[in-house]
């Protein structure tokens, strides 16, 4: 991914995402619905990773505060325990990553491109 003062396309943003996902080992693929709340479906061992993947210049976790609440409800209203949700932040030559639980978000690691 390049890197330039704009950030990359949410699609390209989303295609690395996948990338990254394969090299960990998981299997996935891209969702390509119009309204959808994540943007990857990977799994690995019987266990499904939802990834809602952002690009933006400036990381503020507000500004996704409704995204996380709506990925929060999903978790809360239809729990299962082999399904787990995050949501990823491109932003400025890095990834911020954040687990979704039932109860909101944690921040989870930050990984270089």
């Amino acid at each position: 991914m390049t890197s330039n003062d704009r950030g990359p396309s949410s699609r390209v943003a989303i295609c690395e995402a996948q990338r990254l996902l394969i090299e960990k080992g998981y299997n996935a693929d891209r969702i390509s619905s119009g309204d959808r709340l994540y943007d990857i479906v990977a799994w690995q061992n019987g266990h499904v990773l939802l990834v809602s993947v952002k690009a933006s210049r400036q990381l503020e976790r507000s500004n996704y505060r409704e995204h996380i609440t709506a990925l929060s409800g999903m978790l809360r209203d239809q729990p299962d325990h082999y399904r787990t949700a995050e949501m990823w932040i491109y932003s400025r030559s890095h990834w911020f990553q954040w687990e979704i639980t039932p109860g909101g978000a944690i921040q989870k690691r930050e990984v270089a491109s």
